[in-house]
């Protein structure tokens, strides 16, 4: 399976302490979910559950600024949220790269069954 999504908020990004709730996504993450979600639609057609045992690849633009492992945790929960996946815990292999053949402002995911 693979796909092309708005490029994911990094862990720091992600998530907020929130007094009597805990941990909670913030607003930027919500709304990259939302983008997440427009972009599945327009691929969905086609598309292959992986479940169990996968390698996850995560290509990033080149010109990406901060550090690609950030940015592994949004993109496979949504994968799991989305059940494109079974669970995150199955991929035996996660990589996060940068590479030139992907356009600014999106990221890659190419998940494969092992």
């Amino acid at each position: 399976m693979k796909l092309i999504l708005p490029i994911p908020p990094s862990v720091n990004a992600a998530y907020a302490n929130c007094a009597g709730r805990g941990r909670v996504k913030t607003k930027a993450y919500r709304a990259w979910i939302a983008a997440a979600d427009a972009a599945l639609l327009m691929q969905k057609r086609g598309l292959q559950r992986v479940a169990g045992p996968a390698k996850l690849v995560l290509s990033l633009p080149a010109n990406l600024r901060g550090d690609c492992d950030n940015r592994i945790k949004a993109a496979s929960d949504y994968l799991v949220s989305r059940e494109l996946t079974s669970d995150d815990r199955h991929f035996v292999s996660v990589t996060a790269r940068k590479s030139a053949h992907v356009e600014p402002g999106f990221c890659e995911i190419e998940v494969t069954a092992e």
